[in-house]
């Protein structure tokens, strides 16, 4: 449910206003069994919940996630106690950067919580924990970015990179000016942004796959279905896919040369880049913003890091 006026208000004008950007995951998606060696529980007085684990690997990076549903909003998810098990004596845990206690509190109210295992002063691996309540729902903002892509057409385009790659020019590459235009005429004829009421607990890209469908935005999304966006366009009109210039001018960019080509969609939530696919990342109660938006270098020029 909508928790007041007022936010229905704010929400309604970051609509208007939302420009958002994002971050992604250029290849195929495989997600991994847990392999046990973090166990955390949340404990409600004399209940348990256990916490799912959700592996994903993506362009040969693992991440680690974690979603504890809670079957009452009379928790207080800014008071959360928990219970870690960890399988090897030699590490040792820090939860958002404090030494890991039995029964110690943990605020999920604002999104992801971080559990760190190391070895010493090591880092071994890093787990991003979020909680919610079952059976509640948040509206969040789904939006489509062009800025990127109409600044590249006329030529405006900058990214914020420091490590010297150039972006190709619209002008030196007609075929995927043309692409681009093309899709962006497309995108442009119709709405680019909507309020979605999601449930509490499901993913981001099951809340995008219902923003871009008939009742909504009205998109097509190429590989939403399989965890990975690789095109979006709308009825009538080319689709803005990733790997542009391998797509248009594939004798100047073959694949073995796969930097020279860093186009693709990428996502951000509540103006932050998450460290996650759109799969993995589980909707609470503190989210509000997500917005796709198309990069031309890796999502630096979105506000995204350095790879």
């Amino acid at each position: 449910m909508f928790k007041s006026k007022k936010r229905i208000f704010s929400l309604l004008l970051a609509l208007v206003l939302v420009l958002g950007l994002s971050v992604s995951a250029f290849a195929e998606m495989e997600i991994l069994p847990d392999d046990g060696v973090l166990e955390v529980k949340a404990i409600d007085g004399s209940n348990e919940y256990s916490v799912e684990m959700k592996f994903v690997e993506v362009n040969g990076v693992t991440r680690y996630t974690g979603y504890i549903e809670f079957p009452s909003n009379s928790v207080d998810l800014s008071d959360v106690q928990i219970e870690a098990e960890f399988d090897d004596l030699e590490y040792s845990l820090e939860v958002n950067g404090v030494p890991y206690t039995s029964n110690m509190s943990v605020n999920f109210s604002d999104g992801y919580v971080d559990f760190v295992l190391k070895s010493g002063s090591t880092i071994f691996r890093t787990y991003q924990i979020n909680a919610g309540i079952k059976g509640t729902n948040t509206p969040i903002i789904v939006a489509i970015d062009l800025k990127n892509a109409n600044d590249w057409i006329d030529g405006r385009y900058k990214s914020k990179n420091k490590e010297g790659y150039v972006v190709p020019l619209a002008e030196d590459y007609p075929l995927a000016k043309d692409r681009v235009q093309n899709a962006v005429d497309g995108l442009e004829n119709g709405q680019l942004s909507v309020i979605v009421l999601a449930d509490i607990g499901e993913s981001a890209m099951d809340v995008f796959k219902r923003a871009i469908g008939a009742r909504y935005l009205n998109l097509n999304a190429i590989g939403a279905d399989s965890g990975y966006v690789s095109e979006i366009g709308r009825n009538g009109h080319e689709t803005l896919p990733a790997l542009l210039f391998q797509e248009t001018h594939p004798e100047d960019f073959p694949p073995e040369e796969w930097w020279n080509d860093r186009t693709g969609w990428i996502y951000k939530m509540n103006d932050e880049v998450p460290n996650m696919g759109a799969s993995q990342y589980i909707i609470t109660a503190s989210d509000e913003t997500m917005i796709w938006g198309y990069t031309f270098d890796w999502g630096i020029d979105l506000g995204g890091p350095e790879w």
